[in-house]
C-alpha cells in the first residue's frame, strides 16, 4: 500500500474516531444544488458513513447526485474532497433512527490552506445586549441560551447559565445563533466546544472554536461582521452610560 494511501485513509479513520463535522455540498451549474451537515461515524465498506444533522435534510438531492463536495477538519488541519453517494442509510438510535449518508472512498484529499487570523479577541461590554443561543443537532434540538462574552478569529466566548453545565460537554458541536435586533442578517456559526469553566457561583464560560465546514471566506466574512456590530454597540452603549456618569460625578 502506497504512503499517500495510507495517509488518506489514516486522516479519514482519525475523522471518523472523533466524529468530527463534515459539510456535504451537491454542485451545480449555478454554485450549489444542496448543503448538509453531519459528523463522520465511520470507514465502511471501502467507504465513509455519515451522520447527517440536519432536520431540513433533503435526502433525494443527494442520492441523485453524481458527485457530492466534502470539507473536514482533523488533527488541526482541513481538508476537501468530492465523491458520489452510495446510498441512504437509517442509523438506529435511542431516541429513533437518524439518517445517514455512506458515501465512496475518496480516492484524493486537498489540503486546504490555513485561515489567516481575523484580528484580536474583541471583548462585548457588560451593558451590551448581547443574547446567543447555542442550539443542539439531532432529533431533540434543544436550544441553550446565554450571553456573547467576547469573539476572535478563533471562535466565541459565552457566558450561561450554572444548570447547563451538563448540556455543553467539551468536544460537542452545536450550532450558534447571536441575537442581533438591529442587525440586517443574523449571525450564525457552527462550533465546537473547547472548554467550561466557572466563572461565578451562577454561571459558567464557554469557550467554543469554529468549526469551518464551508468556505473559509464565508467564515471570516462572518466574524468581521459580529466584530463590526459588536464595535458599534459597545460605542453607542459608552455613548449612553458616559453622560449619566458625568452627572453623578458633580452632584
Amino acid at each position: 500500500m502506497s504512503r499517500p494511501h495510507q495517509s488518506r485513509i489514516a486522516l479519514i479513520e482519525a475523522a471518523c474516531h472523533g466524529h468530527e463535522p463534515i459539510r456535504l455540498e451537491v454542485p451545480a451549474e449555478d454554485g450549489v444544488a444542496g448543503v448538509a451537515d453531519g459528523e463522520m461515524l465511520a470507514c465502511v465498506r471501502n467507504g465513509v458513513l455519515v451522520e447527517l444533522l440536519d432536520r431540513e435534510f433533503e435526502p433525494d438531492v443527494f442520492e441523485k447526485a453524481n458527485r457530492v463536495r466534502a470539507h473536514f477538519g482533523v488533527l488541526g488541519r482541513r481538508f476537501e474532497f468530492s465523491t458520489s453517494v452510495r446510498e441512504s442509510v437509517e442509523l438506529p438510535a435511542t431516541t429513533g433512527n437518524r439518517r445517514g449518508l455512506h458515501l465512496a472512498m475518496p480516492l484524493v484529499l486537498r489540503e486546504r490552506a490555513r485561515e489567516r487570523r481575523i484580528g484580536a479577541r474583541l471583548s462585548v461590554a457588560r451593558h451590551v445586549r448581547a443574547q446567543v443561543v447555542l442550539q443542539e443537532n439531532g432529533a431533540s434540538a434543544r436550544e441553550i441560551p446565554g450571553r456573547l462574552i467576547d469573539v476572535s478569529g478563533g471562535g466565541l466566548g459565552i457566558e450561561v447559565d450554572l444548570s447547563a453545565g451538563s448540556l455543553v460537554p467539551s468536544g460537542a458541536v452545536f450550532r450558534t445563533r447571536a441575537d442581533a435586533p438591529d442587525s440586517a442578517t443574523d449571525f450564525e456559526f457552527i462550533v465546537q466546544i473547547a472548554h467550561v469553566t466557572p466563572t461565578s457561583e451562577n454561571t459558567l464560560h464557554v469557550g467554543c472554536a469554529f468549526v469551518a465546514l464551508d468556505d473559509a471566506g464565508s467564515l471570516h466574512s462572518g466574524v468581521r461582521r459580529l466584530q463590526d456590530w459588536i464595535e458599534s454597540r459597545n460605542a453607542q452603549a459608552d455613548s449612553s452610560v458616559s453622560p449619566a456618569i458625568h452627572e453623578d460625578e458633580h452632584r
